[in-house]
């Protein structure tokens, strides 16, 4: 039994090391997740392979497919939160997507260990074109 009892306070502080890490690197990770409010949820269309990013409306005749929102971590870049939106938009069957300007920082609670938890949003349109032409 004494042979155990150098051990079995190293074992316990090795437990509690990476029970702390594990908690603390799950509050401050975060899934990049796009959600999407259809058009018309009734309609199908097939996914698309290539998605334009657009900084305003084409010249081109166009409907809109539906609203785009991803939400990452506050670490996220915006170019990881659009590549997750132009992802979504194939899979909806849009040709281009309209991101708005900016992403925004938003806070989701106060009450953590680490202080506030905070994540990153950006929204914006998927659109379909109405014609072939130009593509």
């Amino acid at each position: 039994m004494n042979s155990l009892r150098p051990v079995l306070p190293r074992t316990l502080l090795l437990w509690s090391s990476l029970t702390a890490l594990l908690f603390l690197s799950a509050c401050s990770t975060m899934e990049i997740a796009t959600n999407v409010a259809l058009s018309d949820p009734s309609r199908r269309l097939p996914a698309t392979h290539s998605v334009m990013l657009l900084e305003k409306e084409p010249q081109r005749a166009f409907e809109y497919v539906g609203r785009l929102e991803t939400r990452g971590s506050e670490e996220t870049t915006d170019v990881e939160l659009l590549e997750s939106m132009r992802a979504k938009a194939a899979e909806i069957g849009a040709h281009a997507i309209i991101p708005d300007p900016t992403s925004k920082r938003v806070l989701v609670g106060e009450e953590s260990l680490m202080g506030p938890t905070y994540f990153r949003m950006l929204r914006g349109r998927a659109i379909r074109y109405l014609t072939d032409a130009g593509n």
